[in-house]
């Protein structure tokens, strides 16, 4: 595994940007293939991702499999499965007024842009 060069970040975002505007990011399978593709790099280069862990956080490698490792496995698969869960309208009628509940208010659930987790 190699880091990403800094200067590389800049070009990396644009394409991002890029794609997002296109629509790519609103597809539900979209996301769901990008959470499974995740679990699926960790388990695929899983000693490489111990390796990197026990170096920059100096945790012993029994704690690194299941706290670390295994839980972006499990919560990559989890998220994917949640996402018509996660992402469904929500009819807001029970916290406002009587006399407004026939305007339905509703809570759309949409990805908002690109960003950058650096951890």
């Amino acid at each position: 595994m190699q880091s990403t060069p800094v200067n590389e970040i800049p070009v990396i975002r644009k394409e991002l940007e890029a794609s997002f505007r296109k629509g790519v990011a609103q597809s539900l399978e979209w996301r769901r293939h990008q959470l499974y593709q995740l679990a699926r790099m960790v388990q695929d280069h899983l000693d490489e991702w111990v390796q990197a862990i026990i170096a920059d956080l100096g945790r012993p490698i029994a704690e690194t499999y299941p706290s670390e490792t295994g839980l972006i496995i499990e919560r990559s698969i989890i998220s994917a499965t949640q996402l018509e869960t996660w992402t469904a309208p929500e009819v807001l009628t029970d916290v406002v007024p009587d006399w407004q509940k026939s305007w339905k208010p509703t809570i759309y659930r949409a990805a908002k842009g690109v960003v950058l987790i650096i951890g």
